[in-house]
């Protein structure tokens, strides 16, 4: 429809509706990427922080404490 009414070329008219519709269409992805993004970097970060904080067992200390030997 907005093909109808506007013209069709150089017209400054028809660039700034292009780029608003444009615009206004790329907002929702990009608001809805940047907080998905950052979701997936707090998670990623815990994931980081938790691995790092876990304690580290030797292998045979872990076979013996799972046997039930002291």
């Amino acid at each position: 429809m907005c093909q109808t009414v506007m013209p069709k070329g150089d017209d400054p008219l028809a660039r700034g509706l292009f780029w608003s519709v444009l615009l206004l269409m790329s907002m929702p992805f990009l608001i809805g990427g940047s907080i998905g993004g950052w979701l997936f970097y707090k998670h990623w970060r815990m994931r980081q922080e938790q691995r790092a904080a876990a304690p580290v067992v030797s292998l045979h200390l872990a076979y013996t404490q799972k046997e039930g030997q002291p």
